[in-house]
């Protein structure tokens, strides 16, 4: 149940956003949250929009918007930056920086929308157990990445799309609850093979019934077109291309002019506004681009007499444009697509809707030229759908509840690799000295080190930290899977925690990666990376320089990428022995990342903890500096072959090549801010430090 304000029946919530009116000129999730933000003040609630985008604006200042939201009842907030430097792709950092952001907050409803899955740390760090733990997590379906491209014709070319759709799926299937405008977009996740939770609900957006001064109507009771207004975004999802078709083909037999409305996007990667030009090259009528107008200016534009509305498009939600043109007495076409049909009247449909092909339009709009536009009404009022989503907020049992942590501590292997670096490895083992777990036992595998320091240090380390159950084996240098795997082979635990001898550990990394393994049931748990620099074991802990950001999945980017994680893991001893171990090729290293995939390929359950529980440690003695890049990409993508017939198999080594194609492959595959790099690197040079670590800033956080 959540947490509830000492004022009774008042809830504190947050709208987590990309867009919101102001800041963001006009859309349908910016309007959307603006919505349901007014009816919520409105009823006496507590609400803060935590905007996405920080501090940039279309019009104005954030200080401007800031100070206009407050006088309505609003707390705006931009989200500020991290306080560690983030390293990772866009979406994964401004989720990152808003799960920090909340979890320091005390919410009893949080609201995301599900694109760019900015909710996907915050429902990891829920369903960890250790953060907003009464707070109920809600998800709007409004546009997810693949469904936006696939019906704006847009073809796949950035791999970081593939994270982003899975980022929008896991922030859905973790959710406490997903709500939807539609049912529509409901059944076409589900048609997707998105996993949805237990709570369902699908309730129209909130809006705000303006009420205008009613049009003239004719003797007929129908009102006169004399302008045709393309209402939406330029796009070609939203029906550019049809509409420019339909245009070509209707009869049109007096003079009328024809306006675009909407914010201005590309067509085949030109921009919109010059495919429109060519486009009204062949007609014989007037026509205006208009892209600068916020909602409400569109909305008055519109509703001067003589204009029609026409929503060409070709995959729709539930737009705010067809609630709009209800709302406001402005007469319209739409295209029957998507949970267009779900906000207008059944008697309104045969006015009002066109199916979406070009001939259709245009004999809709011969007829409405000819015999003027009818006026439809919504399928749900608008005050029914805002007294539900206050209803939905004022109920108390609103929140899951998860099951509390096993009591047991069960005995848990640490697999402690070492070669040749005993300062780093007295680093490694200083830390788990400190761990607040203590039913653990480490097996430090010595692979081949003969040097006199380390054969000394190996000597004595038992004697250094009685207080570890410690086990050393020694082998001949065999390479990091074969150490691994001999590690595996002497531990007596039901879980392995990997480990390699040149990071540490933080004290509660154990406990951590245990207690959230049982809660969840996962077979591997990995987490995010505090990265330090440096080749000599330093003061403890470390300096963190950046924080490097995993998200476990999804399994399709893995052939491209290491989304998962480090080998810093924790595994089930079950999984390891049902995946085989690592393999041992010699010489090569991302053995962690193919085992990675071949697990979440046999159908393991890998679980991201949204926090840092050790340190990794960047140096020039890093073990993948010594190893070819590309041979180790070879070793890596060996599970998707595998799992493909051989007649795809060169498919899957291009997907490969194609993926990785002009990215940095540095070390330890992390995606840092170049310039923030650089800028490591003008210590002596404090004002172009700090102009480069600026730009990074920007760039990454």
């Amino acid at each position: 149940m959540p947490h509830l304000s000492p004022q009774e029946g008042t809830v504190k919530v947050c709208i987590a956003t990309y867009d919101i009116i102001g800041p963001v000129r006009n859309g349908g999730i910016g309007t959307a949250n603006s919505e349901l933000a007014r009816s919520l003040v409105a009823a006496g609630h507590h609400v803060t929009v935590l905007y996405l985008l920080g501090t940039y604006c279309e019009d104005g200042t954030i200080s401007e918007w800031v100070a206009d939201y407050r006088r309505r009842g609003i707390t705006l907030v931009p989200l500020p930056p991290s306080k560690v430097q983030l390293g990772g792709p866009y979406s994964a950092v401004v989720s990152m920086r808003a799960y920090e952001w909340l979890r320091a907050s005390d919410f009893d409803v949080v609201h995301f929308h599900d694109w760019r899955g900015a909710g996907f740390f915050s429902v990891y760090g829920r369903r960890s157990g250790h953060s907003l733990a009464n707070t109920r997590i809600v998800v709007t379906a409004h546009s997810p990445i693949l469904w936006h491209k696939y019906n704006n014709y847009e073809l796949l070319t950035d791999p970081e799309d593939i994270r982003t759709d899975y980022l929008e799926r896991e922030s859905v299937r973790l959710a406490d609850e997903l709500v939807s405008p539609s049912n529509y977009m409901i059944d076409w996740m589900r048609h997707q093979g998105w996993r949805l939770p237990e709570r369902v609900t699908v309730r129209q957006n909130v809006f705000h019934n303006r009420t205008r001064e009613a049009r003239p109507l004719s003797i007929s009771g129908t009102l006169q077109v004399d302008e045709i207004v393309f209402f939406g975004r330029l796009e070609v999802r939203k029906g550019l291309r049809l509409f420019c078709d339909a245009i070509d083909r209707a009869e049109i037999s007096r003079p009328v002019k024809v306006t675009f409305l909407g914010k201005t996007s590309t067509v085949d990667g030109a921009p919109s506004t010059s495919y429109i030009a060519a486009r009204a090259s062949r007609w014989n009528l007037e026509y205006q681009v208009i892209t600068n107008k916020d909602q409400s200016a569109a909305l008055d534009y519109l509703a001067e007499p003589g204009r029609l509305a026409v929503i060409a498009s070709l995959a729709e939600n539930s737009p705010y444009t067809v609630l709009e043109c209800l709302a406001s007495g402005i007469p319209f076409l739409a295209s029957a697509v998507g949970g267009i049909p779900e906000l207008i009247a059944p008697d309104s449909h045969l006015a009002s809707l066109f199916e979406p092909t070009a001939n259709s339009l245009a004999i809709k709009l011969a007829q409405v030229l000819g015999q003027g536009a009818q006026l439809a009404k919504f399928a749900v009022h608008p005050s029914e759908v805002e007294q539900e989503t206050l209803i939905a907020h004022e109920s108390r049992n609103t929140s899951i509840v998860w099951p509390d942590f096993p009591e047991d501590d069960p005995f848990v292997s640490v697999c402690l690799i070492h070669f040749e670096r005993p300062r780093y490895l007295d680093y490694a083992l200083k830390s788990l000295s400190e761990q607040d777990y203590t039913n653990f036992e480490v097996i430090l595998v010595d692979d081949g080190s003969s040097s006199e320091d380390a054969v000394k240090y190996l000597a004595t380390v038992t004697t250094r930290y009685p207080q570890l159950q410690l086990k050393v084996i020694r082998q001949d240098n065999k390479y990091l899977g074969a150490a691994r795997n001999a590690a595996a082979s002497e531990a007596s635990g039901d879980w392995l925690l990997f480990m390699d001898d040149d990071n540490a550990a933080k004290p509660y990394e154990i406990s951590t990666f245990i207690r959230v393994a049982q809660r969840t049931g996962a077979d591997i748990v990995v987490c995010q990376l505090d990265v330090f620099r440096g080749d000599e074991a330093e003061h403890y802990p470390p300096t963190c320089d950046h924080r490097a950001l995993m998200t476990g999945g999804p399994v399709s980017l893995g052939a491209i990428r290491n989304c998962f994680g480090d080998a810093n893991s924790l595994v089930r001893r079950k999984t390891f022995d049902a995946v085989g171990g690592f393999t041992e090729d010699y010489g090569l290293g991302h053995e962690d990342w193919e085992f990675f995939s071949t697990a979440a390929l046999q159908g393991a359950v890998t679980w991201i903890i949204p926090d840092a529980l050790f340190w990794y440690r960047q140096s020039n003695l890093g073990m993948l500096k010594s190893t070819e890049e590309t041979a180790n990409l070879q070793r890596n993508i060996r599970p998707y072959l595998s799992a493909v017939p051989p007649s795809l198999q060169p498919l899957v080594l291009l997907a490969q090549g194609q993926g990785l194609k002009g990215s940095i492959l540095d070390e330890s595959f992390l995606q840092v801010s170049l310039a923030y790099r650089i800028a490591k690197r003008f210590d002596r040079f404090p004002r172009t430090k700090r102009l480069l670590k600026r730009f990074g800033n920007k760039l990454v956080n």
